[in-house]
């Protein structure tokens, strides 16, 4: 589903699963004992802002920007307005959103981003940026 947060079986922990032509068991490998790092403790994160905000999944979904290697978009509802924007690329990528928003609270750092027209991204970062009403 476009802008709904996911995980795949073991991508928490940075596994990366292998399909045979005779087997798919690779693709679901047993985890003994797991150490929690920096992916775990990210993911962590994302899974709370999931609970902690029903517009990520019950919300109107819109993409504002898509290249290559950077995306945004926007999920709304009737208590909160949500931009989320991506960089994958090695250096830093402008991401142009193309109209006025209110002032948004960004949600990694708890600082307010009130220009969001153009939103400037550092290499390997993502912004999640809401609103509630």
């Amino acid at each position: 589903m476009p802008g709904i947060p996911c995980l795949y079986y073991g991508s928490e922990w940075g596994i990366t699963g292998t399909r045979t032509s005779t087997s798919d068991d690779a693709v679901r490998p047993s985890l003994q004992s797991a150490e929690w790092n920096a992916l775990t403790l990210h993911l962590s994160f994302l899974a709370s802002l999931r609970r902690a905000h029903p517009v990520l999944f019950s919300g109107s979904y819109e993409p504002v920007y898509t290249a290559r290697q950077q995306l945004a978009f926007i999920r709304r509802n009737k208590t909160e307005l949500f931009l989320y924007a991506l960089n994958t690329d090695d250096k830093d990528a402008a991401i142009t959103i193309g109209r006025p928003l209110p002032e948004l609270k960004d949600l990694l750092t708890g600082e307010i981003c009130s220009s969001t027209q153009t939103l400037t991204l550092k290499p390997k970062q993502s912004l999640f940026l809401c609103r509630r009403f």
